[in-house]
């Protein structure tokens, strides 16, 4: 090989080398293939969106008006244990981070949805509107907010913790847990779950309209609410107040007091 051709493959090794990473695959495990970090500046009372394919979201309140996203990118391997190389930009799923002036709108990007494993670990101001929290598979957590929720998971669990205002969320296999305080005339509540149970804790002393709805289950509350019978309720607790309707198909609603 004479100097010219020579110096014509390393230069191709060092592109491909810039392109491509050698992968560990592990039977039965996602081995997590990158990160994504990011923290701007929030005021509070803004909006904030995050659309996923699988992979959890974790979402909670606090006192910076700052939003912190992280998030751990995943990669599904095969079921045998070899290396394998992979394009970069082809392997690994993506995070698009757009901010406007009172909108962040975060977003999973991958080739392809299968294998678009992607886990978000996020703070926002305690006064926030989230806006079409959606996921095809995982967890869904939200927690020390107030404002309004969009939820929706087609196959998971929901978990709302310490949140007051408008929430709505849905599941289409798996379960739904919130717990509502200081609720207000005004917000609105709506819990649907297709295949699963939906569980609320709600404050001693509320005030609401509540209609809840379990045709194929049960209804149990420590209210002592009146009810048409065992998996019908439409009641008027207190005067005025929120409107909270759940609706659980396929399941069991549970109405808790708040210890």
């Amino acid at each position: 090989m004479n100097k010219t051709g020579l110096i014509f493959l390393l230069f191709s090794l060092l592109i491909m080398e810039a392109c491509i990473m050698a992968l560990v695959e592990y039977p039965g495990e996602y081995p997590k293939a990158d990160e994504f970090h990011k923290t701007v500046l929030f005021e509070p009372g803004g909006t904030f969106s995050l659309t996923n394919f699988d992979g959890n979201i974790e979402i909670t309140g606090w006192e910076k008006e700052e939003v912190e996203v992280y998030a751990e990118k995943f990669v599904d391997r095969p079921m045998q244990s070899r290396i394998r190389f992979l394009w970069k930009d082809r392997s690994v799923p993506k995070v698009n981070f757009e901010n406007y002036d009172d909108f962040i709108k975060v977003s999973t990007r991958a080739p392809s949805k299968e294998g678009a494993l992607v886990d978000y670990f996020i703070h926002v101001p305690r006064s926030i509107h989230l806006e079409d929290i959606i996921a095809r598979s995982g967890r869904i957590f939200i927690s020390d907010l107030y404002g309004s929720a969009f939820a929706e998971l087609a196959d998971g669990d929901i978990e709302v913790e310490n949140f007051s205002g408008s929430l709505t969320a849905s599941v289409t296999h798996g379960s739904i847990t919130a717990a509502l305080y200081d609720m207000k005339n005004g917000d609105e509540v709506i819990l649907k779950c297709r295949e699963g149970n939906v569980t609320v804790f709600l404050q001693e002393g509320i005030h609401a309209f509540l209609r809840a709805e379990a045709p194929n289950g049960q209804i149990a509350d420590e209210f002592q609410l009146e009810r048409k019978n065992e998996n019908f309720i439409d009641t008027q607790i207190g005067e005025g107040g929120a409107e909270i309707r759940i609706t659980a198909l396929n399941g069991n609603i549970r109405i808790n007091r708040i210890q």
